[in-house]
């Protein structure tokens, strides 16, 4: 009867030291900090530091383990709050999955949320664009061309859901023509937008109001008005009429659609596209002679009415993504342009080189 209790006390002695293990482990758990780990090349990766010798450190991960890693190569340490979902970027991760890059299309964006200070550039064949990430929500940009005119700035600002599939977004471009003309061009484009999907395939809707008015192709007109006829050696003729400069501009109501899907471990196809339906003033006038009992009353000039403009144009592309700092995307854009009695279309190919600093 002896080796019965003995291996009983054995077999309770493994059990209470077990527990007290698995335990103590809870506790160390639950007490340590979470972190995210971000590198000098963009790399993020999430765990529990371990140790720190001031050299390197060792890193917990739930994906690779115990890893050690230098303290030089380490951008920043960002603790992790309790509750909060992070999205991170790892060697072993999608790069499409995380990052600025996933927040636009090719000319347009989605309404997902950017992270804090994660700013970026894009270098377009015609010119440059900077967009800076002041909150969580909020981004202001600057766009041009390589010889700084025209210049828009641009705001996004995400409205995020519960559900992290469903997001809306308010946006807006506000341009001038820089030096050209004098500053005295300008346009604007403000829409809303309801994106639903993830970073790595979405598709979004969008729709808002656009106006232009480069204010470069001027015509002298007459100045529209009623005006008595004038009587010159006994004879009613009609008066001199003030002539006014006549600008051509545009404006009506914008839609959008753009979208992402992956191809590839390192591409997406891009599809971008917005329809502006609106009208485009004439810069011509009309004189109209009234007359009664054969004798000349007044001249009356009319705006002539506004031609009703649809603008179409569609980018469908692809981008290819090797690192989390740095992308390359290209666009067969075209341009299609419809008013009564005239349609023409024409080809815009873009490039564009994506970098987060």
């Amino acid at each position: 009867m002896k080796f019965p209790i003995r291996l009983f006390l054995i077999l309770f002695a493994f059990a209470l030291s077990s527990q007290l293990h698995l335990q103590a482990q809870s506790e160390s758990d639950s007490t340590r900090q979470k972190v995210v780990v971000v590198m000098n090349d963009g790399t993020e990766r999430v765990g529990y530091i371990l140790s720190d010798d001031g050299r390197e450190i060792l890193l917990e991960t739930q994906a690779l383990g115990k890893i050690y890693i230098l303290k030089s190569s380490i951008a920043r340490i960002t603790p992790i709050k309790d509750g909060e979902v992070v999205e991170t970027v790892t060697d072993d991760h999608d790069y499409r999955s995380a990052g600025p890059f996933t927040t636009r299309y090719h000319f347009t964006t989605n309404a997902l949320p950017i992270k804090k200070n994660e700013n970026y550039a894009m270098l377009n064949l015609f010119g440059p664009e900077v967009h800076f990430a002041v909150t969580d929500r909020l981004s202001l940009g600057v766009m041009s061309t390589w010889i700084a005119s025209p210049l828009a700035l641009a705001v996004k600002y995400s409205i995020p859901t519960k559900n992290k599939k469903l997001n809306f977004g308010l946006g807006t471009i506000m341009g001038t023509s820089g030096y050209f003309n004098s500053f005295q061009g300008f346009g604007g484009l403000h829409w809303g937008m309801v994106s639903v999907g993830d970073r790595i395939r979405n598709i979004t809707f969008s729709a808002g109001y656009g106006y232009i008015s480069p204010r470069m192709t001027l015509v002298r007109a007459e100045k529209t008005g009623t005006y008595d006829a004038v009587q010159v050696q006994g004879n009613w003729t009609a008066p001199e009429i003030p002539y006014e400069d006549q600008y051509r501009t545009f404006a009506g109501a914008a839609f959008g659609l753009g979208g992402v899907f992956p191809v590839g471990k390192k591409a997406s196809v891009i599809l971008d596209g917005m329809l502006f339906i609106g009208e485009r003033t004439s810069q011509e006038t009309t004189r109209t002679d009234v007359s009664s009992g054969g004798q000349l009353d007044q001249v009356v000039v009319s705006e002539d009415p506004a031609v009703q403009t649809t603008i179409f144009y569609l980018m469908p592309g692809m981008r290819f993504q090797q690192t989390a700092t740095t992308a390359f995307q290209f666009a067969l854009a075209g341009v299609s342009v419809y008013q009564p009695g005239e349609t023409f279309s024409f080809p815009v190919p873009t490039c564009s080189w994506l970098r987060k600093f």
